[in-house]
């Protein structure tokens, strides 16, 4: 059931509510409206009948006077008038106006207001009681009929204003909840993936700040899929430039090794065909071999750290951004290299972000920069992780290499873990900063003031 369905539902249970409780009001009013009128219609039928008795007495016609004063209530509404002879017998009555066929109530209304007809008996002068007497009894047919006249316009007055106010509050309820029906319209749209889609901010101040909130969502949306896409470019360069980094290693350090290891494995072959056979020889070719795999299982251990950097983890943050390290100095020797970095690691997920942090700094480090010194820092302070990497190379000459592939890609990694990052270039002009601060988790910080606090224990 849709929502203003439900509404109107709810509105016309409470109008039938009220219905109820009036119908309840309306019982209670009738039946003091009919015992009042009775009760008075009563007591001035009485008065009447006393007056006239006494003015049939001083008439000296007894059982005439007594006739006129019953047939005096003939056409009386809501009183009938008896004379009952000293056999207690009806001997005369009178006859009461009944309501019209039109105007009479249904037979169930006068059965729920029914009431004991009220009965009085006159006095009559001394000279008349030899005669009989006469009794007054009341009649509420008319005083029904009434009721259920004043019922019928009410009831048509509310259920008209009810069917009215119902009308009203469906034509409203339309108006109101029509942004509803824009709004479902565009979430299907977004759920297909069109976030340019937005709602008009009007109606009532709550369904407008919904549609305001729901524009700020989809444009919120559609910025998150342009980075996304962007990011998927990046990652897509980053890797295919990662590949053509692994083919040049490959090319440049493992091929001329595996190259000298065939020319010294003919030479060693060759020997062993011909007659003359120098261990001298043998042994230098053999040696040769044995250098040149011992190279090549080193050139392999440092691809794989690049490719692999969990293993290298494992071992710990510090050991592993020493093989970094390594890596490059075996290739830029006259670089000096400065670390200082704290030996306990910081959990798997932050100790790989810190690596990626630091691997892809030296990496634009060495191929943009050409530096002589590079000084790397990891610590902790303050339940934060400063990562800082400086060279002293060339800087950053343009804007844009501010936007580079391994740039961003630190970034996201910081962003990520809710850091901050920051890559400038160095005050003197020399060489170019790279910061980042990740907050620590509290859990971990938590653990590590734990260890510290025990150390010191110990110590003490």
């Amino acid at each position: 059931m849709s929502l203003r369905l439900r509404l109107i539902r709810s509105v016309a249970m409470v109008l039938l509510g009220t219905l109820a409780f009036g119908a309840l009001l309306t019982y209670w009013h009738a039946q003091q409206k009919i015992d009042r009128e009775l009760s008075a219609a009563v007591a001035v039928a009485q008065s009447t009948a006393q007056v006239a008795l006494e003015d049939a007495a001083r008439a000296g016609i007894p059982r005439e006077g007594l006739r006129r004063v019953v047939h005096a209530f003939d056409g009386n509404r809501h009183v009938r008038a008896m004379l009952i002879d000293p056999r207690n017998k009806v001997a005369d009555t009178s006859t009461v106006r009944a309501p019209e066929a039109d105007e009479a109530p249904p037979q169930w209304l006068s059965g729920v207001l029914d009431q004991p007809a009220k009965v009085v008996n006159v006095t009559l002068p001394a000279s008349l009681m030899k005669f009989g007497t006469i009794v007054l009894e009341s009649d509420q047919r008319s005083e029904t009929a009434e009721v259920w006249e004043d019922m019928q316009l009410s009831l048509t007055t509310l259920t008209t204003f009810c069917l009215v106010i119902l009308g009203l509050i469906y034509w409203m309820l339309g108006r109101a909840l029509q942004p509803l029906s824009a709004l479902s319209r565009s979430f299907e749209q977004v759920g297909r993936g069109d976030y340019a889609t937005r709602v008009p901010e009007r109606g009532p101040t709550e369904l407008a700040h919904l549609c305001a909130n729901f524009n700020i969502m989809a444009d919120a949306l559609g910025r998150s899929e342009r980075r996304n896409s962007k990011l998927n470019e990046q990652l897509a360069a980053v890797q295919e430039e990662e590949r053509a980094e692994l083919a040049r290693d490959l090319h440049d350090e493992v091929s001329p090794l595996l190259f000298s290891i065939d020319v010294d494995a003919t030479a060693i072959r060759k020997s062993a065909e011909s007659d003359n056979i120098e261990a001298e020889t043998t042994s230098q070719h053999a040696r040769a071999i044995s250098q040149a795999v011992g190279q090549i299982k080193s050139q392999v251990k440092s691809i794989l750290g690049r490719l692999r950097p969990a293993v290298l983890l494992d071992l710990g943050l510090s050991n592993a951004i020493e093989n970094l390290v390594a890596y490059w100095e075996a290739r830029r020797p006259h670089i000096k290299f400065e670390l200082a970095i704290t030996e306990a690691g910081w959990g798997d997920q932050l100790d790989a972000a810190i690596h990626g942090i630091v691997r892809e700094a030296l990496s634009n480090a060495m191929q943009h920069s050409n530096p002589q010194r590079v000084e790397i820092a990891v610590k902790e302070k303050a339940g934060i992780i400063a990562v800082r990497v400086t060279d002293d190379g060339g800087g950053l000459s343009e804007p844009s290499a501010q936007g580079s592939y391994g740039l961003l890609h630190m970034r996201e990694r910081v962003v990520a873990k809710g850091g901050r990052f920051v890559v400038r270039n160095r005050e003197d002009g020399l060489g170019v900063i790279v910061k980042a601060e990740l907050p620590l988790p509290s859990t971990l910080s938590n653990n590590k003031r734990a260890q510290s606090k025990q150390h010191e224990a110990i110590a003490s």
